[in-house]
């Protein structure tokens, strides 16, 4: 199971707790080494959470699913796209004798008929 951005910052917050209750322990008693190597590598799962949520925070996600309808019916995903005009692209690039296809707006749910080199209709 891949973790969210939630999950990550959730863990961050409960190392940041651990880091907090460590660091005053360790400024009474500095020659207790374990306690810096203990907030070195708390210091390190806060910074991989921390990247883990940047780096989730800033993908996209593609907003059209395109898939070819065979002459059986049949549908076969061929991409994804960010836009109608680069969807109507790829399924021109299609090496399919199907000129049909059908986009799926991932953000709202609705399909999208689409016929390469001719019209589109909602569905």
């Amino acid at each position: 199971m891949h973790e969210t951005p939630i999950d990550a910052m959730r863990k961050r917050d409960e190392f940041k707790a651990k880091r907090r209750l460590l660091f005053p322990r360790f400024l009474k008693n500095p020659l207790e080494t374990h306690l810096a190597l203990e907030i070195k590598i708390i210091d390190d799962q806060v910074a991989e959470c921390s990247e883990l949520v940047e780096r989730k925070n800033h993908m996209t996600i593609p907003r059209f699913d395109i898939f070819r309808i065979d002459k059986d019916g049949g549908l076969f995903w061929i991409g994804t796209a960010d836009d109608v005009v680069e969807a109507r692209e790829l399924a021109t690039q299609n090496p399919s004798r199907s000129k049909d296809f059908i986009l799926f707006d991932l953000k709202t749910g609705a399909k999208t008929a689409l016929t390469a080199g001719g019209s589109d209709g909602q569905g």
